[in-house]
């Protein structure tokens, strides 16, 4: 193989390595952060349904029905998903799935929230047959407030963030491959001039 060829790999291989390191690291580092402000959001809007909840159980009936239809107009509005759940894992009231549901005892933010110890899950809804996160934690006496919100959006934009930074990887590997064709040249130049440097000085000129 020619100098001037294994001067072009020795500088291209190194660069376009780094690149992809940089863009897996780069990746891992936006999914750990979108997923934070995930959470965040999550928590923001379980303490929202909190307020929900506390007027729909210490007022009238009629309190009651509002905060209801107020927590599926806010389900309906921002995708967030409520759902009270008795200690023995019965639901007592779903913002979006009608009619009586199957025991949630086995959930496991619902464990972790009947252990005092919240927990964000994701994981894909049995009802709804949706992946969601969750969130649950205890409110009041026997009863377990969860929030969960599909993460369809979050992944959306996940993969645009990763389709934008394998778009700017690629072209800076063009543009790596174009200084490593022209450094390879020059370099290729220098080492000739060397060999036929030393060549003469052997040859005693």
């Amino acid at each position: 193989m020619l100098p001037k060829t294994k001067l072009f790999f020795l500088i291209l291989i190194p660069a376009v390595l780094a690149l992809l390191v940089a863009l897996a690291f780069i990746q891992d580092k936006n999914r750990k952060a979108s997923e934070e402000q995930f959470e965040k959001l999550l928590y923001t809007s379980w303490q929202v349904a909190q307020l929900a909840y506390d007027q729909a159980t210490s007022g009238s009936e009629e309190n009651r029905a509002k905060a209801q239809n107020a927590a599926r107009a806010m389900t309906k509005d921002s995708g967030v998903r409520l759902t009270v759940v008795d200690d023995d894992g019965t639901v007592s009231f779903d913002s979006e799935a009608e009619g009586e549901l199957e025991s949630h005892k086995d959930r496991p933010e619902f464990k972790a929230a009947l252990k005092g110890q919240p927990i964000f899950v994701t994981r894909k809804s049995e009802t709804l047959g949706l992946e969601f996160m969750y969130y649950a934690q205890r409110v009041g006496e026997g009863s377990i407030l969860r929030v969960s919100s599909p993460i369809g959006y979050f992944e959306r934009q996940r993969e645009l963030f990763f389709r934008q930074a394998l778009s700017s990887a690629l072209i800076l590997v063009v543009g790596v491959f174009l200084f490593s064709f022209w450094a390879s040249r020059r370099l290729a130049g220098v080492y000739s001039e060397l060999t036929q440097a030393v060549e003469a000085a052997k040859a005693g000129e």
